[in-house]
């Protein structure tokens, strides 16, 4: 299958769905959860309609990157 064809399938899954998918993404200054700390988090919801919406937000993490 080659990333056209995933893409059509996904649309297909979402709108097949019915109500909104939203995907999480978030950035870190590492792995140690107990050293490291968040950095940016984004939000893309993917709508049944084909159309999506962003939302990112940039976090101090109050240490040096």
């Amino acid at each position: 299958m080659n990333p056209v064809e995933v893409a059509e399938r996904f649309r297909a899954f979402i709108a097949q769905l019915g109500q909104p998918l939203a995907c999480l993404d978030i950035e870190t200054t590492g792995s140690h959860t107990e050293r490291d700390r968040i950095t940016e988090i984004g939000i893309v919801t993917l709508h049944p309609d084909g159309s999506q919406s962003n939302w990112s937000c940039l976090i101090h993490p109050g240490c040096a990157i």
